[in-house]
């Protein structure tokens, strides 16, 4: 399983040797981001974007420089901050709205419509049990829906607690959870999706108005083209990993295969078959170099946790993709560690050398951000220390470390 381990920590490569340079390239790239934790999404997003001193010029005039004023086109700018990203989100470069599995993602405003076509029937026929226990018909989402688009038509975003005298006025029940499920319906259905935060609060916007112009895509090109998001940016990886991030079939998944089968490479590994994007795009792309397992681009192509100045720790936050994208997560995760990371989705975790070892958590201080760490093995204190600089970096907040172990 050392060629696949090998593999594996090239799964959340991106385009190109210095990666996306936007938030909404990150989330494009991916295709969606899981973003129930919305602070620790903005990280994943973060970690993922070009750093200051990559070697090459931003192009995106539009992000803001360390003291907040827009830079000049082409001109070098600091690495993104989740200021950054937060306003990016804010201004619908990137949408937060239920769109797999049923949960919380970043999409595209590009991509929201034909996605949402395509996974919105399993969604809601997964909610359909807790529809009838809460007396929640079709009749009832239609008024909802009309409700909504009335409430928030010309631009006008509400949060969830300005959305419920709507509601009490329009006379549909919003107690128990059929508030969420109304709004959730409502998603689903293309009516609403993520307006700007106001304040700390989430609001919902129209979709139509946030994301005009949207591709739409017959079913058949929208599984093929969310399959090939997905093994591009998370391969190599199984079909049955594909099936449990999309929230589609393991038939569907064979069917985005085969759309571009000229494009994929698929090898077997301890019984297990993995299939790897090898067409436009890739980091394999032309190259016929194969290690000793077979896998292709053998070990001289450096992986994304590996290129030269990564760092020694990788700190990415809970529910991030790099392990809640794949079903099976044993060639990251040793079973050992599985409960104490809580499965290394339900943790903010640390990678070395692309394999979790550890798990952390912050605390924000008005003046500093306090992290404490969990390690399954001894670590060198100052390579974690570098690891969370890049993190206190994206906050723009130093970062102090209070390790559990002493070591050197």
């Amino acid at each position: 399983m050392d060629a696949v381990g090998r593999e594996l920590r090239r799964r959340d490569d991106v385009p190109g040797a210095a990666g996306p340079m936007t938030p909404e390239g990150v989330v494009g790239w991916l295709g969606c981001v899981q973003a129930q934790d919305f602070a620790g999404a903005k990280w994943a997003i973060g970690n993922r974007l070009k750093r200051q001193g990559d070697g090459e010029k931003r192009a995106d005039a539009r992000l803001p420089a360390s003291n907040g004023k827009p830079g000049s086109n082409g001109e070098k700018q600091p690495a993104w901050t989740d200021a950054g990203i937060q306003q990016a989100f804010n201004e619908g470069k990137i949408l937060r709205t239920h769109i797999l599995r049923p949960t919380w993602h970043f999409v595209t405003p590009g991509d929201i419509g034909w996605m949402l076509a395509l996974t919105a029937p399993r969604i809601k026929a997964f909610c359909a049990g807790m529809h009838r226990q809460l007396e929640l018909d079709g009749a009832i989402f239609k008024r909802s829906h009309a409700t909504l688009r009335k409430a928030l038509s010309g631009g006008m975003q509400l949060t969830r607690k300005e959305l419920l005298p709507v509601f009490r006025q329009a006379k549909i029940r919003t107690d128990e959870l059929r508030l969420a499920h109304l709004l959730m319906q409502a998603e689903l259905d293309g009516i609403i999706c993520s307006g700007a935060m106001n304040g700390k609060q989430f609001t919902y916007a129209l979709l139509e108005e946030r994301a005009p112009g949207g591709k739409l895509l017959e079913q058949e090109e929208a599984v093929a083209e969310l399959t090939l998001r997905y093994f591009k940016s998370r391969g190599p990886a199984t079909l049955t990993d594909f099936a449990w991030w999309s929230g589609l079939t393991v038939a569907d998944g064979k069917k985005g295969v085969e759309a571009y089968r000229s494009q994929f490479i698929n090898e077997v590994a301890d019984g297990q078959s993995y299939w790897i994007h090898s067409g436009p795009g890739s980091p394999r792309e032309g190259s016929s170099a194969q290690d000793s397992s077979g896998f292709p681009g053998g070990p001289d192509r450096p992986a994304f946790l590996d290129r030269p100045g990564h760092p020694a720790f990788q700190v990415l936050p809970a529910f991030d993709e790099y392990t809640v994208a794949y079903k099976d997560r044993d060639l990251v995760l040793s079973p050992k560690h599985a409960l104490r990371s809580g499965n290394g989705i339900f943790k903010p975790i640390i990678l070395s050398e692309g394999r979790i070892v550890g798990t952390w958590q912050r605390t924000i201080h008005k003046d500093h951000i306090a992290v404490t760490t969990d390690l399954f093995r001894p670590g060198g204190r100052r390579l974690l220390k570098a690891a969370f600089a890049g993190y206190g970096a994206f906050m723009e907040k130093p970062v102090v470390c209070h390790f559990e172990q002493e070591w050197d």
